[in-house]
């Protein structure tokens, strides 16, 4: 646990001689400038800095996935659309894999899907009952 606080605090140490270094856009470079922030607010301006670094891609894509125009919208407004999007995404894919492998929505194995690969012992299937397959 030791070795891994030491290594954190070393590599972080690393990125803000970096950040500190070099031309920055204004959510790393407020970051880089605290050194009270704490780990979520550092996560955010890297994200947001993502989202500048990728700006036009991203508003390409928000644009003509999503049907939202990026005009006049903060990167945080944009990055929380894109996110939003990105989740309810996951979520499609996540249910169509779930229902491809007979699982439930809570990816348990549906009784006839354990059934049906042959591993229908009493103790898989009270398991998969108890579970809510």
């Amino acid at each position: 646990m030791k070795k891994l606080i030491l290594t954190s605090v070393f590599a972080l140490s690393i990125v803000a001689a970096f950040l500190a270094a070099s031309p920055l856009p204004q959510g790393a470079k407020t970051a880089a400038e605290d050194p009270d922030r704490t780990i979520p607010e550092m996560l955010r301006y890297a994200i947001e800095d993502e989202y500048l670094a990728r700006e036009e891609r991203y508003d390409k894509q928000m644009k003509e996935k999503i049907g939202i125009d990026p005009e006049g919208k903060s990167t945080a407004e944009k990055v929380a659309i894109t996110r939003k999007y990105r989740e309810e995404q996951y979520e499609k894919l996540l249910d169509a894999v779930y229902k491809r492998r007979g699982w439930t929505e809570n990816g348990v194995p549906k009784e006839d899907t354990i059934r049906r690969l042959g591993i229908d012992f009493p103790e898989v299937l009270e398991l998969v009952k108890k579970n809510g397959g």
